[in-house]
């Protein structure tokens, strides 16, 4: 049996009585029209009919109502009335009469322990009876580790809020969502220490704080409300707040454990370490061609046998106000992709821009020189000045980035004068910023577009334009752009002039598709008069690309996150029993905006998109 999300979407409402000694159900056929009947009390959610489902009239009708999840729609009993949410409770069964009564009773006792669900007595759109499923709460020990060590004074009150988030988050996630509770206190163990060594300032452990606290409460308040007691429970995400995003937030879920067990059992930080037992190359790295054969080996060594796959989980959640941002600790994702999943601006795969910026960061910090150590700072600058050999491949590695930093400040590469550790620390402050930003678009493209760059730019170029108010950094998504394709042209004869014609031919192909785009004709205009501008600043930030493919790239990585995937070609709207999809990266690669080229929200796409990567095999046992 396929079940579909078909019909009409709808909006449930419920709302204290007047006397508010209980509580009506509503359905209505727009959120326009709920508003019109919007109350002090009401909270409501979207609702998608499946198989053709029609929603009876409430009013002379008595009726159960049965929300149950988490739960793969192919999994749904026949002959019931359904439809599928957006909550941890994403499927709303309902029964009108005795034959299907008995059917929702078997189905329930079929389900297993994983599996919440409440039930509801309806008649004439009053809810009755409330009849709450079994709860799966296993705590068998405290939720908080105690107070958090060293932090300094006047952060108290922060540190107890999260603390009490921690408790609260991992209680819920207990009771509704297999996982989560393993995951905060993984996390809740490795932000603790990060939180109590000595060497980072205050300042920095209060912005962490303010952030986890802030990513924290959306989270646990987007995904659990709508859990048991319904009634009970309020999402402030309001055209949700009454079954929350649970099931959303599980497709953020799905996505970051993919990326980041497949990253951490990569363990790149091991890796590059492990450049200290190899010898350096006999020529200095910037005195290579770009064309050089150097630059087309992977220098990235084996990973280590050590690795465990073991990373402490980014906390995720969604955002009105952040949009897509990541953080050390945290992801966040816009609102509008709950929507609009289906469209290249607001499609999911722009996730992967942000977890590549977490990767990044800990690439670089790997092999930054320490800031606090002026003996090794002066042996960069002796390096990069020539004035001494690499005593092994790490230490050539280190002192051609900190080179690859200067060229991102300087106009040309004779001016780079380093006089004292001040001088080297002055140059990665002021290049830190841009350097990550060009490595990291390198890294999306070469781990999670599989250096692809017809769909890269599309991708990145139709999320941009969705954008307000970024004329002023046309220049720097024009320049980064050309960064990550150029991995494509190393081998050319004239790689920068060659990368510059590719990114105006498909800039040119997308503007087609979005003639009415803010920036797509914008960059084309200023690449066509100003090619020498870009070429000169590609050729500086050359030296970085090159760094990124030779010792940034595993082959291997990149086939692990490209795994063959079933089900990504199912016809879209549709579950198909028994073939849940095994790669969210690859589903969001054939059946979001980056690949259909549309900027049009479709609400019940994007729905069945939420479903299918919550549902994927390896993130949920359902």
């Amino acid at each position: 049996m396929k079940v579909a999300i078909v019909g009409e979407d709808y909006v449930l409402s419920v709302a204290r009585t007047d006397d508010l000694s209980g509580h009506t159900v509503k359905l209505f056929k727009s959120v326009d029209a709920a508003l019109q009947n919007w109350g002090a009390s009401t909270r409501s959610s979207p609702i998608f009919a499946l198989n053709k489902s029609k929603f009876p009239d409430l009013r002379n009708l008595n009726c159960s109502f049965c929300f149950i999840g988490p739960l793969y729609p192919g999994r749904l009993p026949p002959g019931l009335p359904a439809f599928l949410t957006f909550g941890i409770y994403n499927l709303l069964l309902l029964a009108t009469n005795h034959e299907e009564e008995v059917r929702l009773n078997t189905f329930l006792v079929s389900l297993d322990k994983t599996v919440g669900w409440e039930g509801w007595k309806v008649s004439n759109g009053s809810i009755m009876l409330v009849v709450p499923g079994p709860r799966q709460d296993t705590n068998d020990g405290p939720l908080d580790s105690g107070p958090i060590l060293g932090l300094p004074e006047g952060l108290e009150s922060v540190a107890q809020e999260y603390r009490t988030l921690v408790a609260a988050t991992r209680a819920k996630g207990q009771a509704s969502l297999a996982g989560v509770d393993e995951e905060i206190a993984t996390f809740d163990f490795g932000f603790r220490k990060t939180l109590e060594n000595p060497k980072w300032r205050g300042v920095a452990k209060a912005q962490w704080l303010v952030n986890v606290n802030a990513a924290l409460s959306r989270f646990s308040s987007q995904t659990f409300a709508g859990t048991s007691p319904i009634l009970g429970t309020e999402c402030h995400y309001w055209t949700h707040s009454l079954l929350g995003i649970g099931m959303a937030a599980q497709a953020l879920l799905s996505i970051r454990r993919q990326v980041q067990g497949t990253a951490a059992t990569a363990d790149f930080r091991g890796r590059l370490l492990a450049l200290k037992n190899k010898p350096p190359n006999s020529v200095r790295l910037e005195r290579l061609a770009i064309s050089d054969g150097f630059w087309q080996i992977h220098h990235l060594p084996d990973a280590s046998a050590r690795a465990d796959g073991k990373r402490m989980p980014l906390i995720v959640c969604f955002s009105g106000r952040d949009g897509f941002k990541s953080t050390t600790h945290t992801l966040s994702v816009p609102l509008e992709v709950i929507t609009a999943a289906n469209t290249v601006g607001w499609t999911l795969r722009t996730v992967t821009h942000e977890l590549s910026h977490v990767f990044v960061d800990g690439l670089i910090s790997s092999i930054l020189p320490a800031f606090d150590n002026s003996s090794e700072l002066n042996r960069i600058m002796q390096l990069i000045a020539g004035n001494a050999e690499p005593a092994n491949s790490y230490e050539q590695l280190q002192a051609y980035f900190c080179f690859a930093l200067c060229l991102v400040v300087t106009e040309d590469d004779n001016d780079i004068e380093l006089n004292g550790s001040d001088s080297l620390l002055s140059v990665i402050e002021d290049s830190y910023g841009e350097a990550s930003e060009v490595l990291t678009h390198v890294f999306d493209f070469l781990y999670f577009y599989q250096r692809d760059p017809k769909t890269y730019i599309s991708a990145i170029w139709g999320s941009w334009d969705v954008i307000p108010n970024i004329n002023d950094r046309i220049n720097e998504y024009i320049t980064r752009t050309l960064c990550a394709i150029l991995i494509e042209h190393l081998t050319i004869a004239q790689p920068f002039d060659s990368a510059i014609a590719q990114l105006l031919q498909e800039l040119t192909s997308l503007r087609s598709h979005f003639p009415d785009g803010p920036y797509i004709g914008v960059a084309i205009d200023r690449l066509t008069k100003n090619k020498e501008f870009f070429k000169k600043r590609l050729q500086h930030l050359s030296h970085l690309v090159r760094i990124s493919f030779s010792y940034f790239y595993s082959p291997e990585v990149a086939a692990q996150l490209a795994r063959a995937s079933r089900g990504t070609r199912s016809e879209p709207k549709l579950f198909q029993p028994g073939s849940q999809i095994d790669n969210p990266l690859r589903f969001i690669y054939d059946h979001s905006g980056s690949s259909t080229l549309t900027n049009t929200p479709d609400g019940r796409r994007s729905a069945w998109i939420m479903a299918q990567l919550a549902f994927s095999e390896g993130n949920h046992a359902n």
